[in-house]
């Protein structure tokens, strides 16, 4: 896409607005009949730039997902598990403590089942286990009598545990999606898209589809009826998916899809309590619903207790006890907002002492700070800032993750979120040496050092987005199309929907309302602003701006402005209508 020139931006209130360019008068003509002039440009404005790309993106929804047998290993690993299977060994399941780490465990643990292996499912506890698959995991679950272990979301690298699985007799099948380094650990299978000498021809995969993948080929080698067994858990992937922020393109698209046909027609009991206490109802469950509504209440299990709580909920068979469940996973995800805020106080307090001597890239953090609410916290000032940010906490001595590491020092634990177009894991390699751990990708990281080298990380983390970022950062919205208010009616909104799911690397569409009328404007529960706006002889449509609520005395009815939002729709009370969520806007000159 070419880079905006001086007449395609503006400035509102918050952001820089930066309009996209037109598709061409050709591309709408050569589609013309087979997509709304706003689908078109939505998908053009995504890189899809011809009739060909576009009719490929739309109908590509109904291929098959890729081939499982295109995963290096795959085949060893399902031997040894049909070994496994036919003489009664013991099989462990070994996942992560997020919500694709969770789902991941009932994916895995639901499909072993089927193909009769009952397995011995263990989710490591963030403060007494630390993260990924460790030598003494290893050991507990060689003492429990497991010759074979399977994980997801972690193991790849995983060198000291798969070298303990090897002297125990033990073989280790790694199935995992996170970014290779230069050597594998000597599992017995490693199944990961970024291998370098893996063919699969999807890397976006979260650590649920890898595992999916693995019950596929499983399924297709022992179940008559095949990978088709396996088909109802796409509800699991497409919650870990939308979870762990993986791109909504490609093969992801067509799991999450058909993961939501699911949790909108027969969820599972276990989600169907979740989503209860989440104020949703079956028919009303998207990818937004899943990534802001469902994943904070799974992830609030490991974020401040234990991760088996929300594995337990989604295998519930029996609605009321899953409802008991989803209601103590609630009350930890409103306790979880709590704390957020509180430290999220002290981290502006921070974040606003650094940006005043000018700092580019922000470190934050403090003793006794939650170590589940940390990457958070960064997220939250990152997107406050708009500045890189590391957001840390000193462990205590009895921390398992800081005796893992270094018994003989107080260590830092720490998780980093980046902005647009910023390589955070490139900023943590330039100074790589200072970790003891470090992980992630370019939007997100983990990381682990002793408390004495903070300063020295602060000091070269800031150096690094300095060199790397412009003087003159500032947010930017990026806009698919401008419209008139008149435009906005529902058909709009339905072209809108049938583009669906949004995501990661497929955001929901920003447009440029200009010219639209105030017709309501008041502060709301929760410091957000409702408005209403109209065309000069229109119907008002409903908006809401989050966090806003002191500009409702600002915009009276009667004024006109320009804003950007998206266009979505509702229902209520039966009947379905456009409401607009905005994001910034400008009052016309």
């Amino acid at each position: 896409m070419p880079p905006p020139t001086p007449n395609n931006q503006r400035r509102g209130l918050r952001a820089k607005w930066e309009l996209s360019p037109l598709a061409p008068p050709e591309l709408f003509e050569a589609l013309r009949g087979a997509l709304p002039a706003v689908a078109i440009q939505v998908l053009y404005t995504r890189g899809l730039r011809d009739r060909e790309a576009i009719l490929d993106f739309v109908l590509g929804v109904h291929r098959a997902p890729e081939d499982p047998a295109l995963l290096v290993d795959l085949e060893r690993a399902i031997e040894r598990l049909e070994r496994a299977r036919e003489r009664g060994e013991r099989v462990a399941v070994f996942t992560d403590y997020d919500a694709d780490g969770i789902n991941a465990a009932a994916v895995l643990a639901t499909g072993l089942r089927r193909v009769g292996i009952e397995p011995l499912v263990r989710l490591p506890n963030r403060f007494t286990d630390g993260y990924g698959i460790q030598p003494q995991s290893v050991d507990e679950l060689a003492e429990r009598g497991a010759t074979v272990i399977v994980t997801a979301d972690n193991g790849t690298s995983a060198f000291a545990a798969a070298e303990r699985a090897r002297e125990r007799g033990v073989d280790l099948i790694v199935t995992d999606h996170h970014q290779c380094t230069h050597s594998l650990p000597p599992a017995y299978a490693l199944l990961n898209p970024h291998r370098p000498d893996d063919g699969y021809p999807f890397k976006g995969l979260c650590g649920a589809g890898v595992a999916y993948k693995l019950l596929q080929g499983l399924a297709d080698a022992l179940l008559p009826e095949g990978r088709a067994a396996m088909a109802d858990l796409l509800d699991l992937v497409a919650v870990a998916t939308v979870a762990d922020i993986m791109p909504l393109t490609d093969e992801n698209r067509r799991l999450v899809l058909q993961g939501l046909q699911l949790l909108n027609a027969w969820p599972r009991p276990g989600l169907r309590a979740l989503m209860e206490v989440a104020g949703l109802q079956p028919g009303q469950v998207d990818a937004v619903a899943l990534g802001w509504r469902l994943a904070p209440r799974l992830n609030a299990a490991g974020r401040l207790d234990d991760p088996t709580l929300a594995y337990r909920l989604l295998m519930a068979e029996d609605l009321d006890a899953a409802r008991e469940l989803a209601a103590e996973i609630n009350r930890l995800n409103v306790e979880r907002q709590a704390l957020c805020k509180t430290l999220e106080v002290e981290a502006e307090v921070q974040a606003n002492a650094q940006r005043a001597v000018g700092a580019a890239g922000l470190v934050v953090g403090g003793e006794g700070w939650q170590p589940g609410l940390v990457g958070l916290v960064a997220g939250r000032m990152a997107q406050t800032f708009f500045r890189p940010t590391l957001a840390y906490t000193i462990l205590d001595s009895h921390s398992a993750q800081s005796e893992i590491r270094n018994p003989k020092s107080e260590m830092v634990s720490g998780s980093g979120r980046s902005i647009p177009g910023f390589n955070l894991l490139a900023a943590l390699e330039s100074c790589a040496e200072l970790f003891d751990r470090f992980g992630g990708h370019q939007a997100a990281c983990g990381f682990a050092l002793p408390a004495e080298r903070l300063p020295e990380l602060a000091e070269r983390f800031d150096a690094f987005c300095r060199a790397a970022l412009p003087p003159d950062l500032e947010p930017a919205l990026r806009i698919d199309a401008q419209v008139t208010p008149d435009r906005l009616e529902l058909e709009f909104a339905q072209a809108l929907e049938r583009l669906a799911p949004w995501g990661a690397s497929f955001p929901e569409p920003l447009f440029l309302v200009r010219g639209a009328t105030v017709h309501e404007s008041r502060p709301v529960n929760g410091g957000h602003w409702r408005l209403r706006v109209r065309a000069a002889r229109g119907t008002p449509i409903a908006g809401i701006m989050w966090g806003a609520g002191d500009l409702a005395a600002q915009f009276r009815p009667g004024q006109t402005v320009d804003l950007v939002c998206r266009v979505k729709q509702n229902e209520y009370q039966g009947t379905r209508r456009v409401d607009l969520e905005v994001l910034d806007l400008l009052a016309k000159d």
